[in-house]
């Protein structure tokens, strides 16, 4: 029965981690080896993950406890496995951020490509990301409608979905996967510098370091993250080239250039020199503390923002479990054509989605105009009406609308000073007339 469980879960994984055809253009970050007996089977990969879930577990241990509750192994212990982890192997969070390499091999999706190469154009890690937080959302809505029963199936999901998408979403900050060139796949002893790089040099001075700064590093991780599809390719951008700039790279190994981001191309020429060479950081070949600190730059911003997917994915959950309104208000009731009114009003309870206005004109037009509320959820737009009569507005998001509001615009009306020169024009204009007028008759 159990294999049966297993079987149609390993499926339905499978249809959200579709086309697996094995690539060996890249891997992603280390996942660790079991030679390690300081860090079995913990890469950078796991350290991603692991320190975000501390951050998120010391910001609020509640918000947390979906990975809590599948942090440590049936041995009482973090550390993973390199196989298939869902209720099998090590069955623990840093055990499912493996998954992807060891049991699912879908190699080719975990990169974005900035700017495409022949047929190295491969742009799926975002996509993957968005179905494994939306399959993540769905688990924890309804594991928290359950009252959050401890290792339930829905919770299980949760956290399994979490720990595959933190290894798609920290191959981001990987300079080697946000753009292709031949030299980064050149070996280098036995491995590529690709490889070398991300995992074979990896060790435990290396990690020591890294979870010091890790761990020292301080963010916001209450930030809630609108689309974790573009979160990603915002941050493979970034990792690609901080000043947004491209450029030519000479790749040696087919002798001529290539488009990449400045970024990677420092990053990768510098590697590949410091490694031929022989310069070792950390006991780490082919690193400078230069290079390192910049890598740390990349991991920690995969932290920050993996946290911060963590965090939104859980509000988002408790969100869903309660009744919605979006209130609506009118700075007045009347105004005058060329005069504004202000719109305003608050999504109850809190949250950000974005707010759409609809406006319908005296002639039956629609106007529409999307706004982005508070963090507190609430509103305001100022709104300049061109047509004179009768208006109606109202407030809308993912589905809820408010109540319909009406105001009315009146014609402009003319001033006294306006007035007053208008008389003076036509007194003017008569006077003009009547002189005219009597000039040509004395002619006659």
């Amino acid at each position: 029965m159990r294999l049966l469980k297993n079987v149609i879960v390993a499926m339905c994984i499978s249809l959200i981690i579709f086309a697996i055809m094995p690539n060996p253009e890249a891997h992603a970050w280390g996942n660790g080896s079991s030679n390690n007996i300081d860090y079995p089977y913990y890469g950078i990969h796991d350290a991603i993950a692991d320190v975000a879930y501390q951050k998120l577990k010391d910001y609020n241990g509640t918000v947390a406890q979906w990975i809590t509750d599948y942090y440590l192994n049936s041995n009482g212990e973090k550390w993973g496995d390199y196989e298939y982890s869902f209720n099998d192997g090590s069955d623990n969070w840093l055990g499912y951020t493996d998954d992807l390499d060891s049991y699912f091999k879908d190699y080719s999706n975990h990169m974005y490509y900035v700017h495409s190469y022949g047929s190295h154009d491969k742009r799926g890690a975002p996509d993957r990301i968005q179905q494994l937080y939306d399959w993540i959302l769905g688990n924890l809505t309804n594991w928290i409608r359950d009252g959050r029963p401890e290792r339930s199936e829905d919770e299980h999901k949760a956290a399994y979905a979490a720990g595959l998408l933190a290894h798609y979403f920290s191959d981001m900050t990987q300079f080697g996967h946000t753009d292709y060139t031949k030299q980064d796949h050149e070996y280098a002893d036995s491995r590529t510098y690709h490889n070398n790089y991300e995992s074979s040099q990896i060790n435990t001075a290396f990690l020591d370091q890294l979870l010091y700064d890790l761990n020292a590093y301080d963010f916001k991780v209450n930030a809630i993250i609108a689309n974790p599809k573009d979160n990603a390719i915002q941050l493979a951008e970034w990792v690609n080239s901080h000043d947004n700039t491209s450029v030519l790279y000479y790749d040696a190994p087919i002798g001529g250039n290539v488009v990449v981001g400045s970024t990677y191309a420092q990053m990768i020429t510098d590697y590949v020199s410091n490694y031929d060479i022989g310069i070792e950081y950390l006991g780490a070949k082919g690193y400078t503390q230069q290079l390192y600190q910049q890598t740390l730059l990349h991991i920690k911003a995969a932290v920050g923002n993996l946290t911060q997917i963590l965090y939104t994915a859980y509000k988002n959950a408790e969100f869903a479990q309660t009744e919605s309104e979006i209130t609506i208000n009118l700075s007045a009731s009347t105004l005058t054509l060329g005069a504004s009114i202000e719109v305003s009003g608050s999504i109850i309870p809190s949250h950000t989605a974005q707010v759409t206005l609809t406006f319908i004109q005296p002639d039956g037009k629609i106007l529409t105009y999307v706004l982005n509320p508070a963090p507190t959820g609430s509103y305001s737009y100022t709104f300049s009406p061109t047509v004179a009569g009768d208006w109606s507005v109202r407030a809308s998001y993912d589905g809820v609308t408010s109540q319909i509001r009406y105001f009315k615009v009146n014609p402009r009306e003319l001033d006294t000073t306006t007035l007053l020169l208008l008389a003076i024009f036509g007194i003017v204009m008569i006077v003009l007339l009547v002189y005219l007028f009597s000039k040509k008759r004395s002619r006659k």
